[in-house]
């Protein structure tokens, strides 16, 4: 039981930048992004994600968040830095 709450909490975390990103790609633009939020966000989760897979390891609900989550980030940030006005 206590396994399929962390991956429902893993599944949730994930899916929050979401709609930011589809928002994102869509305007082709991250202008209302603040790029020391977004190293902010990247190093805090590259953190966790070595911690993480360190004491619990690669295979728990965590990853999975940090996974969708390092993608999400990934198409923000090249809009960031690339922006297609």
């Amino acid at each position: 039981m206590i396994e399929l709450i962390g991956y429902i909490g893993a599944i949730a975390l994930g899916v929050c930048a979401l709609p930011q990103a589809i928002k994102v790609y869509k305007e082709k633009n991250a202008r209302g992004m603040d790029k020391y939020y977004l190293i902010g966000w990247g190093g805090g989760m590259f953190c966790m994600a070595i911690y993480t897979n360190g004491t619990i390891g690669f295979y728990n609900p965590l990853m999975l968040s940090y996974i969708a989550n390092a993608l999400f980030l990934s198409v923000i940030t090249f809009y960031k830095l690339f922006p297609k006005d």
